[in-house]
């Protein structure tokens, strides 16, 4: 297997006599006059990678269920090639939720695909005049995979298919209604866009999410 030919940034000065960025196919460069030195030392961050990101989720309501679950994203930067990453969404408590996807960049391109699995499961409770009668466990399991763009560091668009088997069970209780279960299609285009300066805790910025699909080949549906 051909190994790619390791590229490096230097620095140069530009033809307006300030400093700019020259990528070259071996470290350094021929030193030119009214050059401006530069020493600069690369480490590891200490923190990862890998990265993983905890947090809380509690919600709580009159007359209704209390929920809580702990919420987790473990990342592995540069997994396989370079820009490359796996992913892996969970959550533990009330909903339980996995969610792991593999970014693959091939070379340098922006383009990328991420084949991903899901599984989601919960107990949803279900009311008749103020009180609850019955509770039915709800579950998704399926996969995936997203073709995308890059388009900068902060937008991304993704066009993906995915299918999912489906339960909607009785759990306790009566409520009269038939269980289901049976797979599910889906088709959707996705576009994404991450200006927060921070994924912790961010204190200034925007993010958002926006997709349309089409669902077909559903549970007790005609198309």
């Amino acid at each position: 297997k051909r190994e790619p030919r390791p590229v490096y940034e230097t620095v140069a000065p530009s033809s307006s006599g300030k400093v700019a960025i020259a990528i070259a196919q071996k470290p350094g460069y021929v030193p030119g006059p009214n050059d401006v030195d530069l020493n600069m030392v690369v480490r590891d961050r200490p923190g990862g990678p890998p990265y993983l990101l905890l947090g809380g989720n509690i919600i709580s309501q009159s007359g209704g269920t209390n929920r809580a679950t702990l919420d987790a994203i473990f990342t592995q930067q540069d997994l396989g090639t370079y820009k490359s990453e796996g992913r892996l969404l969970m959550r533990i408590g009330r909903v339980t939720q996995f969610v792991p996807e593999y970014y693959w960049r091939p070379n340098d391109h922006n383009f990328f695909v991420a084949p991903r699995l899901q599984l989601y499961r919960t107990l949803e409770p279900i009311w008749q005049d103020q009180r609850k009668i019955s509770e039915r466990l709800t579950q998704a399991a399926g996969g995936g995979v997203d073709i995308g763009y890059s388009q900068s560091h902060f937008t991304e668009w993704r066009l993906g298919y995915q299918m999912t088997h489906q339960l909607w069970n009785l759990s306790t209780g009566s409520d009269g209604q038939p269980d289901i279960h049976g797979n599910s299609q889906q088709v959707r285009l996705q576009y994404s866009f991450n200006g927060q300066d921070r994924a912790m805790v961010p204190r200034h910025g925007l993010r958002a999410d926006v997709s349309t699909g089409y669902l077909f080949n559903t549970t007790t549906s005609v198309n």
